[in-house]
């Protein structure tokens, strides 16, 4: 591997997973100061839905932000970092960040050397995200019932 491609096979891992935890930090936020702000009966169940709307696109600016980070590992690689059933178009990307994000790992698609820290990375962010999300989510849940 060139001396770039080791520097961002172990920068870039925490670069995205930090990227991550702002954009997610900033979507509860929105939901929370925005979405969630009213109470009431009358407005639980849209603001509910809301909520989860915004919390999902904040999911996967996530996922995107991690393919970003497999495209620059590819651009600077000799050899493909991701092996199986790929064209390396970002819509591939995207499908292997998805699947990595939510622990989903169908197996179609699977890292080389450069791009298996990056993916171990991504596979306990989003499991952390998703249980953010996850308790975020209860906790309004909850807050909402007792008003």
């Amino acid at each position: 591997m060139s001396p770039l491609l080791v520097i961002l096979h172990w920068v870039l891992p925490f670069l995205a997973a930090a990227g991550t935890v702002l954009i997610h930090h900033a979507g509860i936020g929105l939901v929370y100061s925005k979405v969630l702000r009213t109470r009431g009966l009358e407005t639980a169940a849209p603001n509910m839905v809301q909520a989860l709307l915004v919390l999902l696109a904040a999911h996967l600016f996530e996922i995107a932000l991690f393919a970003v980070g497999f495209v620059l590992l590819q651009a600077f690689a000799t050899e493909p970092v991701l092996t199986g059933a790929i064209d390396y178009s970002f819509p591939d990307y995207i499908y292997y960040s998805a699947t990595t994000y939510t622990s989903l790992g169908l197996g179609d698609v699977y890292p080389a050397e450069p791009a298996r820290l990056l993916t171990g990375v991504e596979a306990l962010t989003g499991l952390i995200m998703i249980a953010w999300t996850a308790a975020f989510l209860f906790a309004e849940t909850e807050r909402s019932d007792g008003d």
